[in-house]
């Protein structure tokens, strides 16, 4: 989430986390690699950050890696839909999904692999 907090101050542009902190520092690597910081990355470290915390808050009772995984997808994709329907301010993008999607499938990996 740091690291999340961090790509928003120092990438992002017309964002909550630069309103609120009145900062405007703008990094750039190129084309290809800015996109992908400023699109999906923060989008990847949240995703992967919410799974944990429902796994681990779930944890204290038993592994439940499934349930927790269920809860982050329907999260995911819900916020992402509110932004669809203008409930939440923000751009709904298909690809948001996929990243995400696929930062609970590696957060579920790890976590396994721990085992």
């Amino acid at each position: 989430m740091i690291i999340g907090l961090c790509i928003y101050l120092l990438f992002g542009s017309n964002t909550y986390i630069n309103s609120l902190f009145g900062i405007s520092i703008k990094f750039t690597f190129g084309n290809v690699l800015d996109i992908f910081i400023k699109s999906w990355l923060c989008d990847i470290l949240w995703s992967y950050s919410l799974f944990n915390a429902i796994w681990i808050s779930l944890f204290a009772f038993k592994r439940k890696t499934l349930i927790a995984s269920l809860i982050s997808c329907f999260l995911v994709i819900s916020i992402e839909f509110l932004q669809y329907f203008s409930v939440l301010s923000g751009t709904f993008d298909v690809l948001d999904i996929f990243f995400e999607l696929t930062a609970v499938g590696f957060a579920v990996c790890n976590i396994k692999r721990r085992g």
